[in-house]
């Protein structure tokens, strides 16, 4: 195998960057797809549903910190802390940490409708299904 491109998604659904190299943990590459879109309700929001998504790029800046870009436009993202999880539809995950209110504002508003940025704070809490080829103790 020959790796020609690494190219990180910080944000599920949302345009990623290129990167130089990246560290692989056990379930994946560090900082990837780890946010999340949903809805009011909590229900997931993806670019299947939502096109426009397509159109925001995320870029991991360093450990704890995104930045989300439209155009020439973009806003920095921290990883929530002491903020109460909300719940989310993601399957066998219940509720996860949003972002700050003023990071979904801005998304809302390049979206056109409300939705919420939240952070998947442990990778191995979401056990895999064995519906899906999951053993026990494997997680997403």
């Amino acid at each position: 195998m020959r790796v020609t491109q690494l190219r990180l998604y910080p944000v599920k659904s949302l345009a990623g960057a290129d990167v130089e190299s990246a560290r692989v943990e056990p379930w994946g590459i560090e900082g990837d797809r780890r946010w999340a879109l949903v809805d009011p309700t909590g229900e997931k929001v993806t670019a299947r549903e939502e096109r426009s998504l397509l159109r925001l790029r995320a870029e991991q800046v360093d450990e704890e910190t995104i930045r989300i870009h439209d155009g020439d436009a973009s806003i920095l993202v921290d990883i929530p802390l002491g903020l109460p999880p909300i719940p989310v539809s993601h399957s066998r995950q219940g509720f996860a940490p949003p972002a700050d209110q003023d990071v979904s504002d801005w998304i809302s508003e390049r979206v056109g409708r409300p939705l919420r940025l939240v952070w998947q704070e442990e990778p191995r809490m979401r056990r895999m299904s064995g519906a899906h080829g999951g053993l026990d103790g494997d997680t997403l």
